[in-house]
Order: structure tokens, then C-alpha cells, then sequence
């Protein structure tokens, strides 16, 4: 048995761990993300929904089974049998309080009614509904649009590195919304199949209106392999390719580029998709070519980018827009955090040329359009 590390923390290996590590490296693109997505949801503790229910409810819903019937001729729709205050007495430390209750049902005698219409176990027995509702004077979230589910549908292709079945965006959607449900402030705008269906149809009429090329597909899967710091494939080289063409670079080109020899054999065997934007554009300008010819988007390395380029966070907003691209689509292509976009919008942190390619796949522009010069 060996020891090992991974994203710098160590761990045990044995022939087994060794042998499916050996797999997943010869496996193809689709299959290991289908394995990422299947082994992070085995190793994130996420509650369900039921759990996340009975941690709410459950103490609320306990107290009402412990309190007397409802006498004869009393309408439970009407009043609750248990007071806020009565309740704050009785709930344990660890319960939501009162007030809270009542903000997320829309008043306390919707919170009793919830609680009541549960079992101990957490399961429905009605008439009561036992999760939130709106409450008052907030406006019912606007109908998806066609351009919206475009966008999820891009933003899942993006994630797996591959063209999603109806089944394959479904478990997808599934882990957005038990990651969505912990700690995220901001409401998901991932529709489901039933929206997809009823606004395009079908599913082949759906994805034929959301259409990805095989190097977008490709980019965004290679910058995965890169985040996760996995081998990636090796790319079909080309005589006037971004790896050619880096081999011949002399060396003091490549000190021009600001790049070391060392940097050169790195870039060969991991690509350049994990190279910050300011870098990757030296290096474009260096082996005459742009930005998507460095990145695999096209064959043609005309125009050729200039010495030096900054994300336009202005032209990322305008873009969006237009193209109807929520920005809950990025994060899921990017698998980021909100607070990790607005770094790189304010300029605190400089975006990975293979997060700018995949943002340039959602709002389907060329990379350079979400550039400007400093």
C-alpha cells in the first residue's frame, strides 16, 4: 500500500484504488463525468428533502401530536391550536423559531397547518402543504423562457463535456437542486423536463435548438480535467497547430510570451486552458493566432490576438442579456460559486482562459468579444 495526495490532502492507495484510478484515466470523457457527478453525490453528505422537512417541521409537528384533539364543531383550518409563544416555550434549541416559521409558510397558521399535515417520519398526509410557500406581497417567479432552457440545457452539455439525454439532464438537474437547497442565496432558474417539453415539444426538437460543436464541447471538458487536475486526452495535433507552433517558438519568444522552458513542456502535456487570460493572451500573440485557435475552437489562427487583453465584465453583462443566459447558467458550466464570479467580475481575480471559453459557448460569441484591450 502506498500513500498518495489529492488537491493536497493525503490518502491511502491499494491495488483497488489503483486499479480504478486506471479506468477512469482510460475511460472516455462522458463516462468520467458521469463518474465525477455519481461520486460526488455518494460523498456529499446533502439532506433530502425529506430531511431537510422533518429538521423544520419536525419539532412543530411533534408539539401539535402531543396537544389534545380538536373538540367538536372547532375548525383547525381556522385557528391554530398552538400559539407562537406556547411554541417558543416547547421547541428545542436547535427548531426554528416562531417567526421564521411563519415567514417561510406565509403566516403561522400556515406553519401549523404544514406541520399538522405531516406524519412522525416526515411523509405527507395532507391537507396541509409542508414546505414554503409565498408569502405576503411576494410575486409569483416569471414563466421560463425559451432562452432560458436553452441556456440549461448548454449549461449541463458544458458541465459533462457531452450532449445530454433527457435522463442524463434530469439527474443533472437533480444535483443542481440539492446543492442549490444549502447555503444558496439566491433562488435556482434550472427548469424541469415538463417546462423543456411543453414549450419545445420533444427532446430532439429541444436540443436541435440548443446546438453545441464538438470543440465546445471538448474545451469545456478539457478545462474540467484541468480544475480537477486529472491526465487529460491528447489532442489531434495539426503542422500549424497551438502545439506545433509553441515547439518551434525560439527562446526568446518564449521569454517575450513570459514563459520559461519549463512552462513550455507543461503547457504540451497539460494544455492551456488552465492559463490565466493575461497569459494565455501573450501566448496567442506570440504563436500569431487568437484566442479560440489557442483554446481548439477553430482551426483558423486568424485574427491574431493582440499582445495583451482584459475580461470585459460589461460586455460578459450586455452578452448575457441579449442572449437570455441566466446567471445561474454560468455557475452550472462553471461550476462556481457566485462569490468566485463576482472575484473575477470586480478584477480581484483574473479568469482562466478555459472559464472564458465556456462562458463565450453559453452566450455563443467568440472568446475575444468578452475581451478588451487594457
Amino acid at each position: 500500500m502506498s500513500r498518495g495526495t489529492s488537491r493536497g490532502d493525503t490518502y491511502e492507495s491499494s491495488p483497488a484504488v489503483e486499479a480504478l484510478l486506471a479506468m477512469a484515466r482510460a475511460a472516455p470523457p462522458e463516462a468520467v463525468a458521469e463518474l465525477e457527478r455519481a461520486v460526488r453525490l455518494r460523498l456529499e453528505d446533502s439532506p433530502t428533502l425529506l430531511e431537510d422537512r422533518l429538521k423544520e417541521l419536525g419539532a412543530l409537528s411533534e408539539i401539535l401530536r402531543s396537544l389534545p384533539a380538536s373538540t367538536e364543531g372547532e375548525d383547525p383550518a381556522a385557528t391554530p391550536r398552538l400559539s407562537q409563544d406556547e411554541y417558543e416555550r416547547l421547541r428545542p434549541a436547535d427548531a426554528p423559531s416562531a417567526r421564521v416559521l411563519s415567514r417561510r409558510h406565509g403566516s403561522w397558521l400556515r406553519a401549523c397547518r404544514a406541520a399538522d399535515s405531516m406524519l412522525a417520519d416526515g411523509r405527507v398526509r395532507g391537507p396541509g402543504l409542508p414546505w414554503r410557500v409565498l408569502g405576503p406581497g411576494e410575486a409569483r417567479p416569471p414563466a421560463y423562457t425559451r432562452e432560458e432552457c436553452i441556456a440549461a440545457y448548454r449549461a449541463c452539455a458544458l458541465s459533462l463535456g457531452r450532449r445530454p439525454s433527457s435522463f442524463v439532464y434530469d439527474s443533472w438537474l437533480a444535483d443542481v437542486r440539492r446543492r442549490r437547497r444549502h447555503g444558496a442565496p439566491r433562488r435556482s432558474r434550472v427548469p424541469d423536463p415538463s417546462v423543456i417539453y411543453r414549450l419545445f415539444g420533444s427532446w430532439p426538437e429541444f436540443a436541435a435548438a440548443a446546438p453545441l460543436t464538438d470543440a465546445e464541447l471538448d474545451g469545456a471538458w478539457r478545462f474540467r480535467l484541468c480544475v480537477l487536475q486529472s491526465p487529460q486526452p491528447e489532442l489531434a495535433e495539426t503542422a500549424e497547430g497551438p502545439h506545433a507552433r509553441l515547439r518551434r517558438l525560439r527562446d526568446q519568444e518564449l521569454a517575450d510570451a513570459g514563459l520559461s522552458e519549463e512552462d513550455r513542456e507543461q503547457l504540451l502535456r497539460g494544455g492551456v486552458l488552465a492559463m490565466a487570460l493575461g497569459q494565455a493572451t501573450a501566448l496567442a500573440h506570440a504563436l500569431g493566432g487568437s484566442l479560440d485557435w489557442l483554446a481548439g475552437r477553430t482551426n483558423e489562427p486568424s485574427p491574431r490576438a493582440p499582445a495583451e487583453l482584459r475580461f470585459d465584465a460589461e460586455a460578459y453583462k450586455r452578452l448575457r442579456r441579449e442572449r437570455g443566459v441566466p446567471e445561474d447558467a454560468v455557475l452550472e458550466a462553471l461550476d462556481w460559486t457566485l462569490g468566485q464570479l463576482r472575484r473575477v467580475m470586480t478584477g480581484r481575480d483574473e479568469l482562466p482562459l478555459g472559464a472564458l471559453v465556456t462562458i463565450a459557448s453559453l452566450v455563443r460569441v467568440e472568446v475575444g468579444r468578452l475581451c478588451r484591450s487594457p
